[in-house]
């Protein structure tokens, strides 16, 4: 009988839950969602810093303490504040909730282009909703090392943004042995918001200063490029205002994906889904990269094609550039005894793409030559013989 009871206290307190999560105002749903960890990922951040992770610190106290000490009512007839605020994002709901410094009463709303107001009401004296949201952001910043070497950009993160004096100040470090390169995306033809300002690459670091040029929203980007691929990106929004870069909101993306992570799923036997004459073999350089040979009978398209390819964060694809031709030999096997390439230094991109109706991987090859027209090739993955 108690194991019942006991179940059914379980039970209860899963519904009550439930309900809990399903009711409310939006930021207490919020916060109950980061209170049983069901969040899907958010960040906080201040007008001055970019977003800080909260992998750092477990949200739970916070989110509980803010639900236990304040209730949130909607407030219909108060003006937007203006000035600067912490920032509770949700990037992939698309969501963001504002705590200002100018009024810690009042919490905003932004969510798919709509706004809302809430006042956050407390039985306690001297307790604001936006001291604790500063509590958490100074704990995440804590977390992260984030000291007067961190606020000056020189911290054990690989990447920070801040905002200096009206400009967005982006740095990020140079890996000791680096054999490629950082860029900025080039803002000369589109400098309407922002323009690029000092770039400077010492010491260790890459640094972009960004001004502002007049009020609007812009995404710009930051790119590493080894051997003319890019390895890593990373973009933002840049938001202006009375002159002034006043906000980096939601939008931030980074990429860059290690081989090892991508090589399971692209190294291998390939064939060419309609005729599965032509096939493709993928190997993992020792370096960077993975070794390309597709061979084509005479009986088909009567090719060899070989090349180095990389992962292109940017374009989201293995690229190459050093793509050669061979006039294939009598028998496909005998590679060996290819002769000179008929043409060589052929650029072009292999790109996943989601098999329809099977379990199967596409990949889309595309390639390019100037002596004939582009040609597609979709290959999927051959069955490795040791697993059957």
């Amino acid at each position: 009988m108690k194991k019942r009871i006991a179940a059914f206290l379980v039970f209860a307190m899963m519904l009550v839950s439930a309900c809990l999560a399903e009711t409310g105002t939006d930021i207490e749903k919020a916060l109950r969602a980061i209170q049983n960890h069901e969040a899907k990922e958010f960040s906080i951040s201040t007008l001055q810093f970019g977003p800080l992770s909260t992998d750092a610190v477990d949200g739970t106290e916070y989110a509980t303490h803010l639900l236990e000490h304040f209730s949130f009512e909607k407030e219909d007839k108060t003006k937007w504040p203006d000035g600067e605020y912490i920032v509770l994002n949700f990037p992939k709901d698309n969501q963001s909730f504002l705590f200002f410094y100018g009024n810690e009463e009042l919490v905003g709303e932004e969510k798919d282009g709509e706004t809302s107001l809430y006042r956050a009401k407390s039985e306690q004296e001297n307790v604001s909703v936006l001291s604790m949201m500063q509590q958490w952001y100074d704990a995440m910043a804590a977390a992260l090392h984030a000291s007067e070497d961190w606020l000056d950009g020189h911290s054990d993160q690989d990447a920070i943004g801040k905002i200096v004096d009206g400009s967005y100040l982006f740095s990020v470090k140079v890996r000791e042995g680096d054999t490629g390169k950082w860029e900025a995306e080039d803002l000369s033809q589109d400098d309407t918001v922002v323009k690029l300002g000092e770039i400077k690459n010492e010491n260790g670091l890459y640094e972009v200063r960004y001004d502002p040029v007049a009020d609007g929203e812009i995404n710009v980007g930051v790119r590493h490029f080894t051997d003319g691929v890019c390895d890593e990106v990373h973009e933002f929004v840049l938001k202006v205002k009375d002159g002034k870069i006043t906000e980096v909101p939601s939008g931030s993306y980074t990429a860059s994906p290690d081989d090892s992570d991508l090589d399971a799923f692209l190294s291998g036997e390939w064939a060419e889904v309609e005729t599965q004459f032509t096939v493709m073999t993928v190997k993992k350089n020792e370096g960077r990269g993975w070794n390309v040979e597709i061979i084509s009978p005479v009986s088909h398209g009567a090719y060899v094609f070989k090349a180095n390819i990389g992962y292109d964060c940017d374009l989201d694809g293995f690229v190459y550039s050093d793509g050669s031709f061979y006039e294939v030999p009598i028998t496909a096997e005998e590679t060996s005894e290819l002769g000179d390439p008929v043409a060589e230094n052929i650029s072009g991109i292999l790109r996943f793409e989601k098999a329809d109706g099977n379990s199967s991987t596409d990949v889309h090859l595309s390639w390019y030559n100037s002596s004939q027209p582009d040609e597609t090739v979709i290959f999927e993955r051959m069955p490795d013989v040791t697993e059957q």
